[in-house]
């Protein structure tokens, strides 16, 4: 985390349903709201993730959608919020 960015990761599904992976759906919000926001969406072989331009002070949840020809997984949605701050030294 940095003042205005966070990086994420996650594992793959164990089960693709038998159909190949097309790519994962970052989303992030902002916990005051009630709507997900798309950030990305990324390659089925990518894992790692760094969501930028996030507000200081502003305290985020994320999650990751797996996508494949079938549709979309449910979310993977982060266990802790985010929130950019500044240190006191700066």
């Amino acid at each position: 985390m940095t003042l205005n960015s966070a990086d994420l990761s996650w594992k793959p599904p164990k089960s693709d349903g038998g159909s190949p992976l097309t790519g994962f759906l970052i989303e992030m919000k902002d916990v005051r709201r009630s709507f997900w926001n798309k950030c990305k969406e990324v390659k089925p072989n990518v894992t790692k993730f760094t969501v930028e331009n996030l507000n200081l002070d502003t305290e985020y949840v994320f999650r990751v959608t797996a996508i494949n020809a079938e549709g979309q997984s449910p979310p993977l949605t982060s266990d802790k919020s985010a929130k950019p701050t500044k240190k006191l030294s700066e």
